[in-house]
């Protein structure tokens, strides 16, 4: 009984790195992991003032909520400041208040780096909590993986173990990777492969290596990565 021949895989697997090793995958995010900024009220936007790969320094405005009504306030506050003199030190306390909540208005970059993702325009409705943030901010000059272990062989990783990655389709060049720490809580799978033999059901240790996001290499956030963690 004949059979047909196996046909070769589309591309090349990569090869082990180490004699003896372990397979994890993982996942790129920014250095520090992603910021995923939020409001501090709710209200209208109403100005955006970054886009997509546009690099940020900490403090910069990122967003502006509508600010007509606490405006409109502080100009009567104001005037009560100056016709209300008996009552001064009250009416300029209630004063610090609103010009500290029309500061917080502008949502502000809280540290360095490139805007990963703009979910809002102007005009736009923004909550808090939301569902969703309006803006995804993370340092990309060095980007980390979270490599996924399962379980069964999570105690056979030791602490500062290299490791050699690579990118999806990119078996022939392979990226070194540099430790950085074991998270200490071992949690359900979230990042999905999609090969057929994979476990949904299972627990896994979190590992974290860095690399620099060198220019050619194509390496986004949120990109899947296949990792050798040497034993």
């Amino acid at each position: 009984m004949s059979s047909e021949p196996i046909s070769p895989p589309p591309l090349t697997p990569a090869a082990k790195p180490f004699a003896k090793a372990i397979g994890a995958s993982g996942l790129i995010e920014a250095r520090r992991e992603n910021t995923l900024l939020g409001v501090p009220v709710a209200g209208l936007v109403k100005t955006v003032r970054v886009s997509v790969w546009e690099r940020v320094e900490k403090g910069a405005a990122l967003l502006e909520l509508d600010d007509r009504e606490v405006r409109a306030t502080l100009a009567t506050q104001r005037a009560q400041v100056a016709t209300a003199q008996a009552q001064r030190d009250a009416a300029r306390a209630v004063l610090g208040q609103s010009e500290t909540l029309l500061e917080r208005l502008t949502v502000r970059a809280p540290i360095s780096g490139t805007i990963l993702q703009v979910n809002v325009r102007a005009g736009e409705y923004v909550s808090t909590p939301s569902s969703a943030s309006p803006v995804v901010l993370g340092d990309i000059d060095e980007i980390q993986v979270r490599a996924d272990v399962d379980e069964q062989v999570a105690p056979r990783v030791r602490i500062g173990a290299k490791a050699v990655g690579y990118l999806k389709g990119g078996s022939a060049r392979p990226i070194a990777m540099e430790f950085v720490r074991i998270e200490p809580f071992v949690i359900p799978k979230r990042s999905l492969t999609g090969a057929r033999t994979e476990r949904v059901d299972t627990r896994v240790l979190q590992v974290i290596y860095r690399f620099p996001n060198e220019a050619g290499r194509s390496a986004y956030v949120g990109q899947q990565l296949d990792l050798y963690i040497e034993e």
